[in-house]
């Protein structure tokens, strides 16, 4: 075998040992941009199930609360299943809050910076507890602003969320 032939043969070899090793790094990115952008989706419908699952309790209060407020208008006594309505509705506000409060302690490790501060906000809006014998009216105005405040945090979670998660092309290759 000539020198020009085995030059060629190295070149060849070469070649294909970089393009290998090309196609091996750009796979390898592929997959740890694929496993990250899914740990980030993760992220955000957890966060956006919690914030819908907060505003469902906060709405079935503030119906519980009108139908005792009703209720006592007319003299009646509050039936058990109405006081178990409330409980229910509050454990559940409880279990969202809760998750919401674990998402804005991670930070902006996985979410945006953004959400970190959307849900750190949101729950600065919420007192540790309320009076139980606060006027209900009172009560109910405060539902309604903690509603609100949690509709606009949603907002601002899924609108970075659609941001956040939207594909790049050229952040694959």
């Amino acid at each position: 075998m000539g020198g020009e032939a085995l030059w060629e043969l190295v070149k060849v070899f070469l070649a294909a040992l970089f393009a290998s090793a090309l196609t091996h790094l750009l796979t390898h990115r592929r997959f740890i941009q694929g496993r990250w952008w899914e740990r980030k989706a993760d992220a955000y419908s957890d966060i956006i199930g919690a914030l819908v699952n907060m505003r469902l309790a906060l709405r079935g209060s503030l119906n519980v609360m009108v139908k005792a407020e009703r209720m006592e208008g007319r003299g009646e006594s509050i039936p058990e299943d109405v006081v178990q309505s409330a409980s229910h509705f509050s454990s559940k506000f409880g279990e969202a809050r809760d998750r919401i409060e674990r998402a804005a302690i991670e930070g902006d490790y996985i979410i945006s910076s953004r959400v970190s501060e959307a849900l750190s906000e949101l729950l600065g809006k919420f007192p540790g507890h309320v009076e139980g014998s606060a006027d209900v009216s009172e009560l109910k105005r405060l539902v309604q602003y903690w509603d609100g405040a949690t509709k606009s945090c949603l907002e601002v979670v899924r609108a970075e969320a659609r941001s956040d998660l939207s594909v790049k092309w050229h952040s694959w290759f």
